[in-house]
C-alpha cells in the first residue's frame, strides 16, 4: 500500500486535460507495476485491464484495472486519474464487487474478493463511510493508507493508535460475514472520524 500511495501523490501533481485517456492508462500501468514490484514471491498480479475470471451471480465477467490474489483473497483495484471523483464511480465499482461476492457464495467457493479504490482526487465523507462499510480500501492524496502512515511514523503512541484502528476496520465485504452486521453502518462514521483524526496527528508529527 505504501508504494501505491506514493504513486498516487506523484500523479496528482501532474493532472491536466491533455491526453486524458492515454494518461489514465499509464496511471493504471504504474499502479500495476508498483503492486507487482512489491508483491511477495508467488503472488499472482494481473496485467493491467484484465478480465477477473471468478464466478459472478449474474454470470457476467468484468475487466478490472488490476488485481492480485493473496491468502484466498482476490484484491480488485480501480484506478481514477482525475481532478474530481464522483460517488457513482465508487458505487459502480462496488456493484461489480458485489456480483463477484454473491457468485462466490452461491457456488460455495472458499474465496473472497476485496476492493481497492485509488484516486488522484479527494473523496467526500459519505463515499468514504460507504467504502468503510463495504471494506473497500481507499487511497487518495489526503487519505493515506494506514500501512503507509505506520511506515513513516516515529511516535510509538501514534503507531499503536494506527494499529488499533487497523484492527477495527472491516476487512471483508459484510456479505461474507455470518450473523449480525447491524452495527456496521453505525460504526462507519466513528471509524472515519478516528481515521481522519489520526491522519491529522500523523501530518503534524511529520510536519506536513
Amino acid at each position: 500500500m505504501s508504494s501505491l500511495y506514493e504513486v498516487v501523490c506523484e500523479e496528482a501533481t501532474k493532472l491536466s486535460h491533455k491526453g486524458i485517456f492515454k494518461e489514465a492508462f499509464q496511471f493504471e500501468d504504474k499502479i500495476c507495476g508498483a503492486i507487482k514490484f512489491s508483491a511477495e514471491k508467488g503472488i499472482y498480479v494481473s496485467p493491467p485491464r484484465e478480465i477477473l475470471n471468478l464466478p459472478t451471480f449474474s454470470g457476467n465477467k468484468y475487466q478490472v484495472d488490476c488485481f492480485f490474489t493473496y491468502n484466498k483473497i482476490t484484491y480488485a483495484v480501480e484506478c481514477k486519474r482525475r481532478q474530481i471523483t464522483t460517488r457513482d464511480q465508487i458505487y459502480y465499482f462496488n456493484s461489480i464487487l458485489l456480483d463477484y461476492v454473491l457468485g462466490l457464495k452461491v457456488h460455495h467457493i472458499d474465496h473472497f474478493v476485496k476492493g481497492i479504490f485509488i484516486s488522484t482526487a479527494p473523496i467526500d465523507d459519505n463515499s468514504l463511510k460507504y467504502c468503510i462499510v463495504y471494506a473497500i480500501t481507499v487511497i487518495h492524496p489526503d487519505f493515506p493508507p494506514i500501512e503507509y502512515m505506520l511506515s513513516k511514523a516515529a511516535d510509538e503512541n501514534l503507531k499503536r493508535a494506527l494499529m488499533i484502528l487497523q484492527e477495527k476496520l472491516p476487512h471483508l465485504n459484510p456479505l461474507f460475514k455470518e450473523g449480525q452486521v447491524d452495527n456496521l453502518h453505525r460504526d462507519a462514521l466513528n471509524l472515519l472520524d478516528e481515521y481522519k483524526y489520526l491522519i491529522g496527528l500523523w501530518k503534524v508529527h511529520r510536519g506536513g
